[in-house]
């Protein structure tokens, strides 16, 4: 079964989202220590932003090379063709499932920054 994206609006669902800060999501190489920072890549980062709709901090999972130097707190952020990607998480011994929605973009930009647009959407096949 394919996996389903959706691509929610934007600024009607989360409203003004704030920059909070990152972190890089790592991956490890098979059978190597993770106390060893050479035998780990950046898989990619994980950008936290407040929203003023929800009330609540929000995560949005960026490819690692997207430069997020110039970002100070609380700046107002926009992300390039974001959407939801729906999965199942479970734990072992249980009789149930939750769906969690993973938010993921191909970028990100300062709010109203003059020359950055938003490209369309494209239905991802996997």
């Amino acid at each position: 079964m394919a996996a389903i994206n959706i691509y929610p609006d934007m600024k009607r669902t989360f409203g003004n989202l704030h920059y909070l800060g990152f972190k890089d999501k790592y991956v490890y190489e098979e059978g190597a220590g993770r106390k060893d920072p050479k035998d780990r890549v950046v898989e990619s980062k994980i950008i936290r932003a407040s929203s003023s709709v929800l009330g609540m901090q929000v995560e949005v999972t960026v490819p690692p090379h997207v430069m997020l130097g110039s970002f100070i707190f609380n700046d107002i952020v926009e992300f390039q063709n974001a959407y939801c990607a729906p999965y199942g998480k479970t734990q072992a011994d249980s009789t149930y499932a939750e769906v969690v929605m993973k938010l993921v973009a191909d970028n990100v930009f300062k709010a109203g920054q003059p020359g950055q647009q938003t490209i369309p959407p494209v239905a991802k096949k996997e």
